[in-house]
C-alpha cells in the first residue's frame, strides 16, 4: 500500500493513528521512535515518598525513646497526637499496659 501522495487524514486511517500523531511525525520524523518501555518506575510518586519518610521518622523516634516498641505503634500514637490538635475526643495517646511500665516514662 502506497501512503505517498495521500492526505493526512487517509495515512492516519491506513496506519491506525491520530490525525495530529501522523503530522508531526512527518514534520519531525526523526524525533519519534518506536522503543518499547521498560517498565522501571522513573520517578517515585507522592505515597511512596510520604511512607519511607514516616518510616525514617519513627525510627529516629524509637532509637531516641530506647523503647520495646514496634514501627506500627509509634506510627499509631503520631496519628493519636496529630489529632489531638484537631479533636478534642482524646486527652493523650493511648499507651498499653507494658507502655506504662516502661523505664522511660
Amino acid at each position: 500500500m502506497r501512503l505517498v501522495g495521500k492526505k493526512i487524514v487517509e495515512i492516519s486511517v491506513a496506519v491506525n493513528w491520530y490525525r495530529n500523531v501522523v503530522s508531526n511525525y512527518l514534520k519531525h520524523s526523526d524525533k519519534y521512535s518506536r522503543i518499547k518501555h521498560s517498565g522501571v518506575i522513573l520517578t517515585v510518586d507522592q505515597w511512596r515518598k510520604r511512607k519511607r519518610i514516616r518510616h525514617l521518622a519513627t525510627n529516629e523516634i524509637k532509637a531516641k525513646l530506647v523503647a520495646n516498641l514496634r514501627r506500627h505503634r509509634v506510627q499509631q500514637l503520631l496519628k493519636d497526637a496529630i489529632r489531638l490538635g484537631y479533636e478534642h475526643k482524646i486527652a493523650k495517646p493511648r499507651f498499653t499496659l507494658c507502655h506504662k511500665n516502661a523505664p522511660f516514662l
